[in-house]
């Protein structure tokens, strides 16, 4: 009995020593594995730090602050009261992608002539050609960018050169002669508006038609700048074509008010991008040619992945993807460093939204004033520059809701009759 009692104890001890041996191995398999867990997090946070630096857009950097006066750009307005240069249509021609136009059109100027900070742009009819641009859909281009603390940037004479002080008295076009201060492309702006209530033309019957400003200011958001190239001035430079054409319908269907109307597209810049994140895509679109180019063969035998398809994706697009997903991933990590400062440069782009109310003589005032202002004007805000607007209206935007002409037809019910029921 002794003797099976000790057998059974040391069986015990035997498998007591085991469980700790592999508790022991665990433990330091957990351990180790932590380790290495936490080793590559860190490598990862560090891959992602420095990629960010390095692609890392400039801080308070302009895009288009040339002036409009300047030899690159098309506002000059000449002695007879009209503009010295046609408007551009270059555009037309490239699919609406500066970047391509400025790639492929080296003789045209076009990487500085994008700078400018009002631009004149058409939209050519088919068939049309220099000499017969009547029909063309137009609209003008203007920029307002602000730096990360709200100041606006100052028109510049050429690129990477400033105006001198006494070129600044000079010009009184955009600057009070006695006042002592930079051309911003506020006052740029507001000069072209005014220029634009001065226009009038002949309708069919040789009638005066003054014209009148229908205004849309575009806010953009969240990873996008004022660069050449960015994909929400793109849109916006289609929209003010859409708005163009639907004023010229109404025109034509009889709706007299909208007949002399010129369309100005105010895309409000800021530094929404914090990451040059085409810098990042280029090396996988290299690789995804050098690839495709490789395996892809015939490219009708598989889909590009912007419709659905049954065939199978092509190598240049899957990899092409591989960019745009890290792209996004590291992108990510800046969308709580962008907010607060939408937010700080709130008050400023109200400020100069207001200035442009001035000019529009769009003032809070009798309902009836405001009926009759033949100028309009359209704030839109996407992502965080809606954000911005948010933040800087507030209060405001129920004061005006209410100063609409319709406020009555929405704010208070029809009243009864006596009788009724």
């Amino acid at each position: 009995m002794s003797a099976r009692l000790a057998s059974t104890t040391a069986s015990l001890r035997s498998l007591s020593f085991k469980l700790l041996a592999g508790l022991r191995r665990a433990a330091r398999f957990v351990w180790r594995a932590s380790i290495t867990v936490v080793r590559l997090l860190l490598l990862a946070f560090l891959t992602v730090l420095v990629t960010a630096w390095a692609i890392s857009t400039p801080k308070d950097h302009p895009y288009r602050v040339l002036d409009p006066d300047s030899r690159d750009c098309n506002m000059r307005i000449g002695e007879n009261g009209n503009y010295a240069s046609p408007a551009w249509n270059i555009l037309a021609a490239y699919g609406n992608a500066e970047n391509e136009a400025a790639l492929k059109d080296e003789a045209g100027r076009w990487d500085t002539r994008f700078q400018c900070a009002i631009q004149r742009h058409e939209v050519p009819v088919p068939r049309a050609d220099d000499n017969n641009r009547s029909n063309a859909l137009g609209y003008t281009l203007a920029f307002l960018e602000f730096k990360e603390d709200g100041e606006p940037f100052e028109l510049i004479k050429d690129p990477h050169q400033l105006f001198t002080m006494n070129e600044l008295t000079d010009r009184v076009s955009y600057i009070e002669r006695s006042s002592w201060k930079p051309i911003t492309q506020l006052e740029a702006l507001n000069a072209h508006l005014r220029s634009v209530e001065k226009r009038t033309h002949a309708d069919e019957f040789g009638n005066a038609v003054k014209h009148s400003n229908y205004v849309i200011v575009f806010v953009h958001g969240w990873r996008h700048d004022a660069s050449i190239g960015d994909g929400n001035v793109t849109d916006l430079r289609a929209y003010a074509a859409h708005v163009a054409r639907y004023l010229r319908d109404r025109c034509n269907a009889g709706e007299s008010e909208h007949c002399g109307r010129e369309v100005t597209a105010v895309y409000v810049g800021w530094r929404g991008a914090r990451l040059n994140e085409t810098r990042l895509h280029l090396p996988f679109i290299a690789m995804g040619n050098s690839v495709g180019a490789l395996l892809d063969g015939d490219a009708a035998n598989c889909s590009n992945g912007v419709l659905p398809s049954e065939k199978p994706l092509c190598w240049k697009n899957w990899i092409n993807s591989w960019g745009d997903s890290l792209a996004s991933g590291v992108a990510t990590l800046t969308l709580f460093d962008r907010k607060p400062v939408s937010e700080y440069i709130a008050p400023h782009a109200l400020m100069a939204l207001r200035k442009i109310e001035q000019v529009l003589n769009k003032q809070p005032g009798t309902k009836a004033k405001q009926r009759d202002n033949p100028n309009k004007m359209i704030v839109i805000g996407h992502s965080l520059g809606g954000n911005m607007l948010a933040t800087a209206l507030k209060d405001h935007l129920i004061k005006a809701v209410h100063n609409h002409p319709g406020a009555n037809a929405y704010f208070y019910p029809p009243r009864r009759s006596r009788g009724s029921h």
